[in-house]
């Protein structure tokens, strides 16, 4: 059982309340599992965060933060042209993807929530978008190669695989989670990213 002087507990239920709602969902995650997974009791996971919705909450910030936090810590060479700029980004988020797959699993199950925390969904990314288009504003072009469409094909070129993983890996090797799979990837995302880039109008006046 847990201390409740210890101040790792409340990470510790933290953790494992995310693993659990972003695995099973909101609704599908009840109080008693978490309680089991932490190795504490309910009184002490209530002492700390209120209820199951005040946990809840608690994870969706700590979760949509881990995003932003990574978001914030990218640092890019100025000596790097936008295009160089760009797959650096687009490395970054592979890298967080992977090692937090906690995060989207989270919110493909608020979004299939009629319930669910869409306001705060949507704004998040507003925030990634307002990012990407902030260093995408030197490319200009008309539909279809547009730099809203390339944000949506490449975001679901990223997201897709890890949020369908579990009934894409009987399809082929490159529907695997092993490394390969994951580097071939890649390799492909980077790919995609050249070919709509290479479609669109580069004008190095736009403002910084």
């Amino acid at each position: 059982m847990a201390n409740k002087k210890d101040g790792s507990t409340s990470d510790l239920i933290l953790e494992k309340a995310t693993e659990l709602f972003a695995s099973r969902g909101y609704h599908g995650t009840s109080m008693s599992a978490i309680t089991k997974s932490a190795g504490v009791n309910k009184a002490l996971v209530f002492y700390y965060f209120d209820s199951k919705e005040g946990l809840f909450n608690a994870v969706v910030q700590r979760v949509f933060r881990l995003e932003l936090d990574a978001l914030g810590a990218i640092e890019l060479n100025p000596k790097d042209d936008a295009i160089e700029q760009m797959h650096y980004v687009i490395d970054y988020y592979l890298d967080f993807v992977e090692a937090h797959p906690e995060v989207l699993r989270l919110t493909l199950h608020e979004v299939a929530r009629p319930d669910g925390k869409h306001e705060i969904i949507a704004h998040q990314n507003k925030i990634i978008w307002e990012y990407l288009a902030h260093h995408m504003r030197h490319f200009k072009a008309k539909h279809p190669a547009t730099v809203e469409h390339l944000y949506l094909s490449v975001a679901g070129a990223i997201t897709y695989p890890h949020s369908h993983a579990p009934v894409l890996t009987a399809v082929g090797h490159a529907f695997n989670t092993d490394d390969a799979a994951r580097k071939s990837r890649r390799e492909h995302i980077h790919w995609l990213l050249d070919l709509v880039l290479t479609q669109l109008e580069y004008d190095d006046s736009a403002e910084a």
